[in-house]
């Protein structure tokens, strides 16, 4: 439904023993979970399952048994049947890319009320704190269903968070001086725009404004990365890679991602909701985008104007951008980025490797993808440890996930001034709708044990174990000390200093356009045009093969979808 490859790589590491491989105990209860095993692995729940275990192994539950057995089934399979989840034995599930309403109408979901609204402090957590408490606004809006007596009830839960990203090597950017200079002119030569390595050159303030964060020297403005990838350049390296057998669908995400930020959370989620008013909608002329000079009242009706956005064009454009040709060679990204057989773990590894392989190769100091690469690529990091060393460790590497650059300048101007209001910097995009859920027809007498085990695993205590083995935040509101910050990898750590500065946007809403047409906004759908006649899916297939400009593409998305619009 939503293309984006997420989940290619499996459970990364390859252990001598697997640990899935587990005889039932019928000597124990037990609890059959399964885990989607994609590039989030399914390692997190060996910890949890233990912990579980430990926690339950003197109760009694059947006659002639005693404790639990959290039995794991790690499967590549997401787009589940309802008659397969009904009809197989697995009782909990943690997936992606489920259609929440359309599973709930086929009686899939169990109810969890029980377990969302229950008191946590049983397992560490501050009395009161329920995995309601840790759900925003949307979430609990979109999940809480309403039943004829006015009473809420809940059938899912989030799982984990999936932003897709920049992501940048930040030993390469110090070695090679890839930080703009403080008080650098940007109409200067290239050269005198950036810190000199090794110098007592400052570097600019970053997004925030504020010298001495980690965001200092970054570009803050889709020009300066241009500009910081024509100097890279220069310096006779690739700036970038990322996975050529999924360019489509990362690029797409790149573009949903970019639209969301420049956005903000309300505006965003217009194309969901259809409901309240546009600010950002606008026409190209003379090449540039020029805004309404009235806002516009969006419903059901006319929520095809929405793809009018500002954010929408910008982030077209930008990615046109980075597609940017010279002759036959690809100007920025690697000439794999493009190529099919180019997988995302040959993405990955190349990202680790460039420039640790003895100067067989020069370092790529950018590669786009998302937040769950870290794992994916847990064997690589593995095996440098093993051969090179432990600064090669996943704990010892610093990568960094880049925040967004603005579309100009007077965004980030709007964005300080948000922020030092108490608002955010950035808006991220949580694109993958993951969830975790009991299915329906689980024994009346069990359904206590697997509730229970949904609260574990989203204690306060379960969401660090989460965070510290896969590397990245849960979909849930909560917060970890500066102790356990300090035990995360710099990457994770870069992830959650960007989440602090952010608001999330979780892509649905429980309107009836949205609920009886949610294949039609996942992130494909959403990015569709029909340019020339030609209706195309990924704005980036469209650049290459038809040599369609971002304008057009913008232009046709709207066209496209007020044609098609499912309300009329």
């Amino acid at each position: 439904v939503c293309a984006t490859c997420v989940a290619c790589g499996g459970t990364p590491e390859i252990p001598t023993e697997d640990p899935f491989e587990e005889e039932v105990d019928l000597n124990r209860t037990q609890i059959y979970v399964f885990n989607y095993d994609g590039g989030y692995g399914s390692n997190w729940l060996l910890s949890l399952k233990q912990r579980f275990e430990e926690l339950h192994k003197n109760d009694v539950w059947e006659e002639g048994k005693k404790g639990v057995q959290v039995y794991i089934d790690p499967q590549k399979n997401k787009g589940l049947a309802a008659g397969t989840i009904l009809d197989g034995r697995d009782e909990v599930y943690f997936t992606e890319n489920i259609m929440y309403y359309d599973y709930l109408n086929e009686g899939v979901f169990g109810d969890i009320t029980e377990a969302v609204v229950g008191d946590m402090s049983a397992y560490g957590d501050a009395a009161g704190t329920t995995i309601e408490s840790k759900l925003t606004e949307e979430q609990k809006s979109f999940y809480g269903v309403t039943d004829n007596e006015g009473e809420t009830h809940y059938y899912m839960v989030p799982h984990y968070s999936s932003y897709m990203g920049i992501n940048y090597n930040i030993e390469v950017f110090d070695m090679y001086g890839y930080y703009f200079k403080d008080g650098y002119d940007i109409n200067g030569s290239l050269d005198d725009m950036f810190v000199r390595p090794n110098s007592s050159d400052k570097k600019s303030v970053g997004m925030d404004g504020v010298a001495g964060t980690d965001d200092d020297g970054l570009p803050i403005t889709y020009d300066e990365f241009f500009l910081l990838c024509d100097y890279i350049l220069e310096a006779k390296h690739t700036p970038l890679t990322w996975a050529g057998n999924a360019y489509t669908s990362y690029l797409s995400q790149l573009v949903g991602a970019l639209a969301v930020d420049h956005e903000g959370l309300d505006q965003a989620m217009l194309q969901y909701t259809f409901n309240g008013t546009a600010t950002s909608l606008g026409k190209i002329q003379g090449g540039k985008f020029v805004k309404d000079s009235q806002p516009t009242e969006i419903n059901a009706n006319n929520g095809y104007e929405i793809f009018r956005q500002a954010g929408k064009y910008y982030g077209l454009d930008f990615v046109e951008r980075l597609a940017e040709k010279e002759g036959i060679k690809n100007k920025y990204a690697s000439l794999n980025a493009f190529n099919g057989g180019y997988s995302h773990m040959d993405a990955q590894e190349d990202f680790l490797r460039a420039g640790n392989d003895g100067g067989k190769t020069a370092p790529i100091p950018m590669f786009i993808d998302g937040i769950y690469w870290q794992n994916e690529a847990s064997a690589t990091f593995t095996e440098m440890t093993t051969s090179q060393g432990d600064r090669f460790s996943k704990q010892n590497r610093k990568f960094g996930l880049m925040p967004y650059p603005k579309a100009n300048y007077e965004e980030v101007e709007k964005a300080r001034t948000r922020a030092a209001n108490g608002g955010s910097l950035y808006t991220l995009y949580d694109y993958l709708n993951s969830g975790c859920f009991m299915k329906a027809n689980v024994a009346e007498w069990k359904k206590p044990l697997i509730l229970d085990f949904i609260k574990f695993v989203n204690s306060d205590e379960s969401l660090f174990d989460y965070t510290k083995s896969v590397g990245v935040p849960k979909a849930l509101n909560y917060t970890l000390t500066n102790t356990q910050k300090a035990e995360l990898s710099p990457y994770t750590q870069s992830i959650f200093k960007l989440r602090e500065q952010s608001t999330i946007l979780y892509p649905f809403a429980q309107n009836t356009t949205y609920v009886d047409n949610q294949t039609r906004f996942g992130q494909a759908s959403l990015f569709t045009s029909t340019v020339s006649g030609r209706t195309e899916q990924y704005c980036i297939r469209a650049y290459l093969d038809y040599g369609t400009s971002a304008e057009d593409y913008f232009e046709g998305l709207y066209s496209y979808q007020k044609n098609s619009w499912p309300v009329k």
